[in-house]
């Protein structure tokens, strides 16, 4: 057994998974310091039952690590060792380079930020090992991307005809109107993402690189917020396309921002369901778009989105299933260190 591990009862739950039963420690919430879902899971938990990790304040940490284990300390001295933690919740860190590209880093510290951000995320792949991390797989988007994503979920749901095209100008179709996509919302100018936006191709440098999908006529965004098997849908009216196909562009007028629960065909929630099961994830925020005449159309999912706005008050469930899974006083379900993918049934 894993040193560090402090097991209660250890009960099977099912051919391969294992649940432990924590008798304490805390949760180690791996984040940024502008994150406001992490701050809702800090108000739930109780500061003192999280240690939280902010990379982009990481000159502010104290990290050593030796053959026995780990030491963080944060910058009011308190301190987190592996007997500490009951759980990890990964919440999608990001490096201070890619937050702020415009920002005129020196070669050296460019350097001390990829050695720590290495370290850490050893430090979590140690955690992992010894059955800790919950919920959220870490890096989770470097095995299912979106062209895995979308390969498998073709015979679950009606997916849009797309493209990756680069140095290829006979591919781009003169008067076909279709949506440019970010793989990976990389800032291209400062303060400055590409979002979803509808163009006509023959408008396109053939020489950058294009994600093109092709625009689908839609009344409502559907997203999921999918925690290991629940469920919790929400929807939004398109009436801002005269804007945007974007709904994060308009996101901060509020006439623009009403997101509304309601309930998913039972087909589209086992579809749902299965689709998470071959992707071997427990959580996610499937993105959604609702034709008028009621179909439903996949567009990905995120293994690391954010939930926060969507029940920040906990009147839907949301935030309580999250603290259920974080919590470091309930029951855990470690993720698995190699997750049983599958690209068809």
């Amino acid at each position: 057994m894993a040193a560090g591990l402090r097991l209660g009862n250890i009960k099977r739950q099912g051919p391969e998974r294992i649940l432990f039963t924590l008798p304490g420690g805390i949760t180690f919430l791996y984040t940024n310091s502008f994150d406001g879902t992490s701050d809702l899971v800090v108000r739930e938990l109780g500061p003192e039952n999280v240690f939280r990790f902010n990379f982009d304040l990481w000159s502010d940490y104290e990290l050593s690590i030796e053959p026995g284990g780990f030491e963080l300390r944060d910058p009011s001295g308190r301190t987190l060792r592996p007997e500490d933690v009951a759980k990890v919740y990964w919440r999608k860190p990001i490096q201070v380079r890619e937050l702020f590209p415009e920002k005129a880093l020196s070669a050296d510290r460019i350097y001390a930020e990829e050695e720590l951000w290495y370290a850490v995320r050893d430090v979590v792949n140690l955690l992992w090992q010894e059955g800790k991390v919950v919920l959220v797989e870490p890096l989770a988007e470097n095995r299912v991307g979106k062209f895995v994503q979308m390969r498998v979920a073709e015979d679950l749901f009606e997916v849009p005809p797309w493209r990756f095209l680069r140095g290829s100008p006979q591919r781009l179709a003169a008067g076909k109107q279709s949506v440019v996509k970010s793989l990976t919302l990389g800032r291209v100018a400062e303060r400055s993402v590409i979002y979803a936006t509808k163009v006509r191709e023959e408008e396109l440098d053939p020489r950058e690189p294009w994600f093109l999908q092709d625009y689908v006529e839609a009344e409502a965004d559907v997203t999921v917020v999918f925690v290991r098997g629940q469920l919790f849908p929400f929807e939004l009216k398109r009436d801002f396309t005269d804007l945007s196909v974007d709904w994060r562009v308009v996101s901060l007028e509020p006439r623009f921002s009403n997101w509304v629960h309601f309930s998913l065909p039972a087909p589209l929630e086992a579809a749902i369901r299965a689709y998470m099961g071959r992707l071997s994830l427990d959580y996610g925020r499937l993105d959604l778009l609702r034709r008028p005449s009621g179909e439903y159309v996949f567009l990905e999912v995120n293994p690391h989105g954010e939930w926060g706005w969507l029940d920040p008050k906990g009147r839907i469930g949301v935030l309580k299933a999250i603290i259920e899974e974080v919590s470091p006083v309930t029951p855990i379900h470690p993720l698995p260190v190699t997750p049983a993918f599958s690209m068809r049934a």
